[in-house]
């Protein structure tokens, strides 16, 4: 597992080409849009197979990585990276609780979360464009978490028991060279 460290405070990628990404933490939400074609995703502990018109919701830190399932001609999805900075609304949700069911379906999807995706790829992602930005990554948000059934993290995660921890600690450090994950000062 690596830890992945993006500067910018947004990306938004249209992917139509099959992809692999290997067992990753970050500190933002991540949100991955099937159009068309299988992406097989772990989240914590759990495997999906994402179907178009499914929605994965990943909170940051959340242990996840996933890969694609179908040919590159049968093959598209949207990913979206925000920084929980620029959205004051949810952050305290976004760092102090996790989704027990992170996948979304079509079916109970408001109409505004569509309309806030396809207006995201429209304007120019640039530090001027921050407060629509915001604003409409706030618009999704404020539709799906009520579907994700958020638990808080006081409920500890089973990605995250002690005893994984400690195993993982335990790898980490028998190997000779350190792992570049961790803070220089902790290797």
């Amino acid at each position: 597992m690596f830890y992945e460290n993006k500067p910018d405070f947004f990306l938004l990628y249209n992917e139509t080409t099959p992809l692999q990404y290997p067992l990753h933490i970050h500190s933002y939400i991540e949100y991955v849009h099937v159009i068309s074609g299988l992406i097989e995703m772990q989240i914590g502990d759990e495997v999906y197979t994402l179907k178009p018109g499914d929605i994965a919701f990943i909170f940051p830190n959340v242990p996840h990585k996933y890969h694609t399932l179908s040919a590159s001609h049968d093959t598209q999805f949207y990913i979206m990276n925000s920084s929980v900075d620029i959205l004051p609304m949810h952050k305290m949700e976004l760092l102090g609780k996790y989704p027990h069911m992170p996948v979304v379906h079509p079916d109970p999807l408001h109409k505004d979360v569509l309309y806030a995706e396809r207006r995201l790829f429209e304007i120019t992602l640039e530090e001027e464009n921050t407060p629509l930005i915001s604003s409409l990554t706030s618009l999704i948000l404020c539709h799906i978490f009520p579907l994700l059934q958020l638990n808080d993290f006081e409920n500890t995660p089973p990605w995250i028991s002690p005893a994984k921890l400690s195993l993982t600690l335990e790898t980490i450090f028998r190997k000779k060279s350190p792992c570049p994950c961790l803070p220089k000062n902790l290797a």
